[in-house]
């Protein structure tokens, strides 16, 4: 569900207005509680004043982790020998100077790694994964240095939107996701053993007869299936509901598909994440949900702002039973575009609108996590 795209001009405009007219939730980093919360905030094209008032605002809300792209397309466009790391590292390095744990998540194949024939989209999987996996050992090798212990591996890899395999075949192909990450796996702990390595977070999609997408639960079982299980400490997903509360239980909820097997009145049985887990002997892995969120504009399936609100608390309570969850990262702070300019439901995932004002999902986080 997420959609890594560059700010738009207005969302640039609107945490910049963060600077001169502080919303309700202050922007001056206050002394909060370490949270298990996270947020997507931002990307290395924005400026550096507005990540700035970007990580005030994320301070004050007292969310403790940040999610990170590391665009291995753009880190290594020059060639296989190229590394340019500058604007990675200075998002880094803002975040770490805010004490924020980070997710790294490297991800988008560069052009000369991409399948021979391939179009121009970053999101076709490398022709020879051990390229892939020499770049992620290279990044963990920059940053786990500097305290950074995670690491995603790839997103979404479980939908064609961004798992391409091949040029004859542009869709999901689990078996070679989980060649992929158990090369990545092994590459990156040969840099640092002690790091959580983190499967690519799922979409929530259901199976598809063209292939197109592969559902959670299926896709999670071949991991397993394919030799897999080792490779990963925890379990990435991405269990959007919207518009459904995550905790209405209903077969294709992808929030009820982490543990909910049986519906009351349905007759539908089904696995879980956590059976899957537990069935393989990982039931002391956690899952991390690293993105989680709702559109409060656009379309299909945008809801309102109370809703959005409503959807916010009932996860975070939800969370709190759950001790097999790990950190749950909100997507994302900011919508990309005033109300009204798109009917594009991307631009409005934000806790923040794009003037800077928050929406009572911001206010509500924040009254939980640092009143």
């Amino acid at each position: 569900m997420s959609r890594m795209r560059l700010f738009a001009v207005s969302a640039v405009l609107g945490l910049m207005s963060l600077l001169i007219n502080p919303p309700s939730v202050s922007a001056v980093p206050t002394a909060c509680p370490v949270s298990d919360y996270g947020i997507v905030y931002a990307n290395q094209s924005s400026a550096p004043a507005v990540r700035e008032a970007a990580l005030n605002l994320i301070d004050s809300a007292g969310v403790s982790w940040v999610r990170i792209d590391a665009f291995w397309s753009q880190i290594q466009s020059g060639g296989v020998n190229s590394y340019s790391w500058g604007p990675l590292d200075t998002v880094v390095n803002e975040a770490l100077a805010h004490g924020k744990k980070i997710i790294l998540l490297p991800h988008t194949t560069p052009t000369w790694a991409r399948p021979a024939g391939a179009p121009a989209d970053d999101k076709y999987a490398p022709a020879d994964i051990s390229k892939y996996a020499t770049f992620v050992n290279k990044l963990v090798a920059r940053y786990a240095p500097k305290g950074i212990m995670s690491y995603e591996i790839w997103n979404e890899p479980n939908i064609s939107m961004f798992w391409k395999d091949s040029v004859a075949n542009p869709k999901p192909n689990p078996v070679r996701y989980a060649q992929l990450l158990k090369a990545a796996a092994t590459s990156a702990r040969a840099a640092n053993p002690s790091i959580t390595v983190i499967s690519g977070g799922m979409s929530p999609a259901a199976d598809a007869a063209d292939g197109s997408q592969v559902a959670p639960l299926t896709f999670l079982q071949s991991l397993y299936t394919n030799g897999a299980r080792s490779s990963f400490n925890a379990v990435g997903h991405h269990p959007y509901s919207y518009p459904a509360l995550p905790t209405d239980e209903h077969d294709w909820n992808s929030w009820s598909q982490m543990s909910v097997e049986s519906f009351a009145g349905g007759g539908i049985v089904r696995p879980s994440l956590r059976g899957i887990m537990t069935a393989n002997g990982d039931s002391a892995k956690k899952i991390w949900i690293t993105e989680f969120g709702a559109p409060t504009s656009g379309t299909p399936d945008s809801v309102s702002e109370a809703r959005q609100l409503e959807i916010y608390q009932a996860a975070m309570a939800d969370k709190q039973s759950r001790p097999w969850l790990g950190p749950l990262i909100f997507y994302r702070l900011n919508d990309y575009a005033p109300y009204g300019a798109t009917t594009d439901r991307e631009s409005y995932f934000g806790a923040v609108r794009s003037d800077g004002t928050v929406k009572p999902s911001a206010a509500y986080v924040k009254s939980v996590l640092c009143p």
